[in-house]
This record gives C-alpha cells, sequence and structure tokens, in this order.
C-alpha cells in the first residue's frame, strides 16, 4: 500500500466490493481509524468503510455502533439544527396552491421530474422509464434548484434555503420554464421525454408546476424505517448542506417526517394528472403492474424493454449504481429489522410512520 491514510481510496475500494469473512481489511481500518483523531473527514470515511464491511459480515449492530463513530465527529463539526430545515420545508408549502403559469407549446424534451429521498428507489424509476425508446434520461441535474436562485437573486450562502422560496414569488415563471427546457435540449437528444432524477426537488414539486405544467412529477415512497436507515448509512457529498440530516439519526427522522408531510401537500394540491407517489416496495413486489402505471402516467405505450432496466448500458453516476446493474430482489425491505435494538430510538422518533412499509 503506497498511501495507507488515502482514505477515499479505502472507501471506495470497500465500497464496490463485497466483503467477506477471509478477504477483508478490519484489521488495517481499525487502526487507521484509531490514528486519524481530529480528522473529521477521515474518520468519516474509515468509519463508513468499516461499518460496510461488518454489514457485509452480518455483524449488523456492531456495523451500527462503527456508523454512529463515523459521524459524531462531523455532526459536531456542521452543528445541524432541525429547525433550519424546517423553515425550508414550510417555505416550499407557501407558494404551491397559485395556478400555474401558460404551458410552453412543445412537443420534444417534455420534462418528467423523478423525486423523493435519496436511497428509495428514484434511480431504479429513472432506469425503467429510461429504457423506453421515447424517453432520454438527463441524470441528476440539480438545474432547476439552480434556476430559482438565479431569477431570485438572493444573497444566501446556500442554494436550497428558506428566504430563496419565499423570494420566489414575484419571479417569472415563464421565464424559468423556457430557461429549464433551454438547458436540457441537448440532454433530450430529441426524446420525446427527459427525465430529471433530482431527488431533492420534492421541495421544487410546487415551483415546477408553476413553471412547467406540462411536467411530470413521480415522487418515490418507501418505508420510513428502511427509508430513514438508508439515508444514515449512506455517506453522500459532504459539502453540500442538503445532505447535513444525515449525521444523526433523530435528525434524519425529523427530516422524514418533514418529507412526509410535504409529499401530502403536495398530493392535496397538485393536479393527480401531473403527480403522482410510487412505492418502491411496489416496484419490487410487482414490477410490471407498476411499470405500466409508470408509462401510463407518462403517456407512454407499453414496452417490455422496462422490465429490463438492468440491460440499459447508459451510465449511472449515483450511489445506487452497482444495484441498478441488478435483476429486482427485496433483500432491502425490512433491512431496518436486522439491527437488533439499535435503531429504536428512530423507531420513537418517528411514531406511527415507523409502521409504514
Amino acid at each position: 500500500m503506497l498511501r495507507p491514510k488515502f482514505y477515499q481510496a479505502w472507501f471506495a475500494l470497500i465500497s464496490l466490493e463485497r466483503q467477506r469473512p477471509n478477504n477483508h481489511y478490519l484489521d488495517t481500518l481499525k487502526p487507521l481509524f484509531d490514528s486519524a483523531k481530529g480528522d473529521v473527514e477521515g474518520r468519516l470515511l474509515l468509519g463508513h468503510a468499516i461499518a460496510k464491511t461488518l454489514e457485509d459480515l452480518g455483524r449488523f449492530e456492531e456495523s451500527f455502533d462503527w456508523l454512529e463513530k463515523a459521524k459524531a465527529g462531523k455532526r459536531a463539526q456542521i452543528r445541524y439544527r432541525q429547525q433550519n430545515d424546517a423553515r425550508i420545508f414550510e417555505a416550499a408549502k407557501t407558494l404551491s396552491v397559485q395556478t400555474a403559469a401558460p404551458s410552453p407549446v412543445q412537443t420534444q424534451n417534455l420534462p418528467i421530474f423523478i423525486i423523493g429521498l435519496p436511497r428509495t428507489g428514484t434511480t431504479l424509476v429513472d432506469r425503467i422509464l429510461a429504457s423506453h425508446s421515447e424517453v432520454a434520461s438527463a441524470g441528476e441535474l440539480e438545474l432547476f434548484a439552480w434556476l430559482i436562485k438565479e431569477k431570485t437573486g438572493t444573497k444566501t450562502g446556500s442554494v436550497i434555503d428558506a428566504e430563496t422560496f419565499r423570494s420566489a414569488a414575484s419571479i417569472d415563471w415563464i421565464d424559468v420554464g423556457n430557461a429549464y427546457l433551454e438547458n436540457i435540449r441537448a440532454l433530450g437528444h430529441g426524446a420525446r421525454l427527459v427525465t430529471d432524477k433530482t431527488p431533492h426537488n420534492f421541495l421544487y414539486a410546487g415551483l415546477i408546476h408553476r413553471a412547467l405544467p406540462q411536467a411530470r412529477i413521480i415522487t418515490l415512497r418507501r418505508g420510513a424505517m428502511d427509508s430513514c436507515l438508508s439515508n444514515y448509512r449512506q455517506l453522500f457529498a459532504t459539502h453540500k448542506e442538503a445532505f447535513n440530516y444525515t449525521y444523526a439519526l433523530e435528525d434524519v427522522a425529523a427530516y422524514y417526517r418533514e418529507f412526509d408531510a410535504l409529499a401530502a401537500h403536495w398530493r392535496t394540491h397538485l393536479p393527480a394528472d401531473r403527480f403522482m407517489e410510487v412505492h418502491y416496495e411496489d416496484i419490487i413486489r410487482d414490477q410490471e403492474n407498476q411499470t405500466r402505471r409508470l408509462l401510463a402516467f407518462c403517456g407512454l405505450d407499453w414496452e417490455a424493454a422496462c422490465l429490463q432496466f438492468q440491460d440499459n448500458a447508459a451510465p449511472v453516476d449515483t450511489a445506487s449504481s452497482v444495484q441498478v446493474r441488478q435483476r429486482l430482489h427485496g433483500d432491502s425491505i425490512g433491512r431496518w429489522k436486522r439491527y437488533g435494538n439499535r435503531l429504536d430510538r428512530l423507531k420513537t422518533a418517528l411514531g406511527a410512520l415507523a409502521e409504514e412499509e
């Protein structure tokens, strides 16, 4: 090993390969973690690598303990406050009930927004739809949020914040819609429909409808316990404030509760022919009928290729890049039950939502 303290490489290596009882690096990783005192990012990477190894070895409760060790320093460093995100969710709701702007006339590059909490099946749905001959995937763009930030002109340090949502009341929605369509034109390669799989666009569903009333919006849902665990055990881009809720279990639970309330808000205020919810577990258990439902919502004819999404050769640049190359399986449903009493705090924090699946 030329650079044993190249922690990013260790994290990548463990992430890409299943660790086995006779082939793992725990004896190397644990001392590296101990020696990385004061290195918040290093411990985050190493701790996640150790937790993933232990999970692969079936030692789930130990795995969770290492996740807590890995994240503790980062959580203290960023000083996350649940109320800051709560204000963003509340501001997002205030602009959702107004009439949509006149729709730009177009026959190509009609957008489909695939939204939802990360790690809940957004990439899966993107691959299913992009396997249709009339659909192209633009990937994870973050474009709409940047357009709102640009058009409002707010000087806050974050792209997503309550002030920007509040300032959006006065912007020209036709201008936003046209700017979005112009930006995705080349990404659509002439396809009739183009998917934008940016999970955090769930905050913007009301604004998306105002700017692009022809757009379809598909929200992914997943059981609360599995959703929260999946967000907690995933190491997202550490420089993005949108993921700051993922460093403590109670913060993840609070964020899920806000998301659930916002999804209910969209369900009430957005037209049923423009907004739909799809449950990850339903796709796993009833793939064909759920695929037909997705295609019908998007105005697409049936194509059997959508059932073979794992054969889609297009590149994937998300945390689900390995899974979407595989056939559907239900191994991740009920994953939270493997962690014993370690998730009791999560269950308590979620309350009745914890019974969802």
